[in-house]
């Protein structure tokens, strides 16, 4: 929930941003124990009055698995970059 907040989740979102927040927040949650890399992802909607569902091709997932890398690695360098620039006085 809170990388979906994070990032800017609305309910007013489109398929496509809500679609790539809730793979975020389903990549970070990897990182904790017991929660695997496996993910198959559907769309549920309906359509004159029909219920459809249709599975997010997994070359959607990888693309969208390899922007979430690129997010993780632009924040630690943020975060080094932030550090290094910091003067402490500790007297």
């Amino acid at each position: 929930m809170w990388t979906l907040i994070h990032l800017g989740y609305s309910p007013t979102n489109d398929m496509k941003k809500a679609l790539t927040l809730g793979l975020f927040a389903k990549f970070q949650a990897e990182e904790s124990h017991g929660v695997g890399e496996s993910t198959d992802v559907v769309i549920v909607y309906c359509n004159e009055n029909k219920l459809i569902i249709k599975q997010v091709d997994q070359r959607v997932v990888d693309n969208i698995r390899d922007n979430y890398k690129n997010l993780l690695r632009a924040q630690k360098g943020i975060v080094e970059d932030t550090s290094k620039k910091l003067t402490l006085s500790l007297d």
